[in-house]
C-alpha cells in the first residue's frame, strides 16, 4: 500500500537502559561507564561494523514455523515503518518489532527481539492465546470491527490486528521483566486499510498485548487517515506527542502515559499549513518538540520548533546552515555523557537497487546526517545540518519495490549501552554498528 499523509514522525533519545529514557537532561562533561561489555567488537569513529552472526542467529532464523524468510522479511523489513529501541529490555537494550503487518502486507503477532546483550534474535509468541499459524494478512471478519479493531479469535481480549508501524512504535519502562512497548494507533488493517484510534501495548516478558489507553486518540484530534502518523516521548512528563492533526490543526494532541488518557496541548494561531512528511522528537535538554517537515509532493524542508514550556506560542520556524534532507527517519542525539557531540543524526539507507536475495546492496549514501543545535538561544540562533561520511560499508535496507514500503524510519536508532548506533537493514544479514 502507498499511503500519504501530512503527519509526524517522533524520536527520543534512547537514556541509560538501566533507568529510564531520561539521560538526555544536560549531559555531563566526562562519559560515564559504560552499561557493560559486550559479547562483540564495538566500532570506531566513523566507521560501520557488523555484529557477527557466527555462533548467534540472524532475523530469518527465529521465524514463526508459517513464514518462509520471503515474507517474514517483508513483514519485519517493509511494512511501511519498523519497530522500536527499548532500553529497559536488558543490560544491553533490545530492538523490538511487534504487531506489524497491514495491508498486503504478512503479519507479526507477536515480537521478534534483537538483544544487545548477546548479540541475540529471539522471537516472543502473542500471549493472547491467538493462533499464529498463518503468514496470510487478517480479514476484517476476524476483528471485532469499528473502533478497536482488535483480533475475535483469542482467549484474552484486546489484542490488535497487525498493521503498518509508520513511527508509532514507543518504548516504556514496565509491566514485567522486560518492560513493554506501545503501539500508539493502529494503521492499514487488512486488505480494507481500516485505522483505529486505540493504543495497544505488548508485555515483553509474557507476550500479552492489552490497551494502553482507556480512552480514543480520536478525543483529542480528528484525522481523516492515521497513515503516516508518528509519535515521540517525553520522557519528562510521560507524555506521547503525535502530530494530530498538525501542520494544519491548532493544537498538540498526547497520551498521558500517567493516567493512561488522550488530551489536547493549549491551542495556537499560526500553523504552517500544507501536507508534509515530518520527522518529530523531543529535545529534552532544551525542552523543545521538533519537526522537520518535508512537502509532500515538492518544496523546501524546513525545521520547526515548539516550545514545551509554552505550546501556545506555536511552531517556529528554525533557521537552519545547509540544506536539510528529505528524510523520515527518526533522528537521536549522540550524548556527550557518552563522549558524543550533543548533534542528533539518521540514516537514509536505501540501497539503489531493490533485492530479495543476499548478498545484500551497500546503501546509496555511505553517510550520517547530522543536526547540530546552537550553543545557545535554540529558538533564536541557528542550527546546523552537515553529513558525516562512514567507512567500512552501510548495507542497503531490504526492499523488493523501492517505491513501497521502504522508508525504514525507525530501524536507525542509538544504544547507549554500547555508545554507538545501531542498523538494522534486513533479516538475511547482521546488525550493523554505527559510529559518527
Amino acid at each position: 500500500m502507498r499511503s500519504i499523509g501530512m503527519f509526524l514522525l517522533a524520536v527520543t533519545a534512547c537514556g541509560n537502559p538501566a533507568t529510564s529514557p531520561d539521560s538526555m537532561q544536560a549531559d555531563s562533561s566526562a562519559p560515564d561507564a559504560p552499561a557493560f561489555t559486550p559479547p562483540y567488537e564495538l566500532c570506531r569513529s566513523g566507521e560501520v561494523v557488523p555484529i557477527p552472526t557466527a555462533g548467534r542467529n540472524t532475523a530469518n532464523d527465529v521465524k514463526p514455523t508459517a513464514h518462509d524468510n520471503g515474507s517474514w522479511q517483508y513483514s519485519l523489513f517493509q511494512s511501511y515503518g519498523g519497530g522500536v529501541f527499548q532500553p529497559a529490555y536488558s543490560v544491553g537494550g533490545a530492538y523490538v518489532f511487534a504487531g506489524q503487518g497491514g495491508h498486503d502486507v504478512p503479519p507479526l503477532f507477536g515480537a521478534a527481539v534483537f538483544d544487545f546483550t548477546n548479540g541475540m534474535w529471539s522471537y516472543l509468541p502473542n500471549g493472547n492465546g491467538f493462533d499464529e499459524n498463518r503468514a496470510t494478512e487478517v480479514i476484517t471478519s476476524e476483528t471485532t470491527g469499528f473502533p478497536y479493531i482488535e483480533l475475535a479469535n483469542t482467549s484474552s481480549p484486546q489484542m490488535p490486528t497487525p498493521g503498518h508501524p509508520y513511527q508509532l512504535m514507543i518504548a516504556q519502562p514496565g509491566p514485567g521483566e522486560h518492560g513493554s512497548v506501545i503501539r500508539i494507533f493502529g494503521t492499514a488493517i487488512t486488505a480494507n486499510v481500516w485505522d483505529t484510534f486505540q493504543s495497544h501495548a505488548i508485555d515483553l516478558t509474557t507476550g500479552k498485548w492489552t490497551r494502553a489507553a482507556d480512552n480514543l486518540a480520536s478525543d483529542a484530534f480528528s484525522a481523516g487517515q492515521l497513515t503516516e502518523q508518528v509519535a515521540t516521548l517525553d520522557p519528562v512528563t510521560n507524555r506521547v506527542y503525535v502530530a494530530g492533526e498538525w501542520p494544519n490543526g491548532d493544537h498538540l494532541a498526547y497520551l498521558d502515559l500517567t493516567d493512561r488518557r488522550w488530551k489536547t496541548s493549549p491551542t495556537f494561531s499560526n500553523p504552517p499549513g500544507g501536507e508534509a512528511y515530518v520527522s518529530m522528537w523531543v529535545d529534552v535538554e532544551r525542552r523543545l518538540l521538533l519537526a522537520l517537515s518535508t512537502p509532500l509532493h515538492s518544496g523546501t524542508v524546513t525545521l520547526w520548533a515548539f516550545d514545551l514550556e509554552n505550546i501556545a506560542a506555536g511552531p517556529k520556524l528554525m533557521d537552519v546552515d545547509g540544506t536539510l534532507p528529505p528524510v523520515t527517519g527518526r533522528w537521536h542525539k549522540y550524548p556527550t555523557s557518552d563522549g558524543g557531540d550533543g548533534a542528533y543524526y539518521t540514516l537514509r539507507g536505501h540501497p539503489s537497487v531493490s533485492y530479495d536475495t543476499m548478498p545484500a546492496p551497500p546503501a546509496t549514501e555511505q553517510v550520517l546526517y547530522k543536526l547540530t543545535p546552537p550553543a545557545s538561544d535554540p529558538l533564536n540562533n541557528k542550527w546546523t545540518y552537515t553529513t558525516v561520511p562512514i567507512s567500512g560499508g552501510i548495507t542497503g535496507e531490504y526492499v523488493t519495490d523501492l517505491l513501497a514500503g521502504a522508508r525504514h524510519q525507525t530501524r536507525f536508532f542509538y544504544v547507549p549501552s554500547i555508545r554507538c548506533f545501531a542498523w538494522i537493514p534486513n533479516g538475511s544479514g547482521p546488525v550493523e554498528l554505527i559510529k559518527p
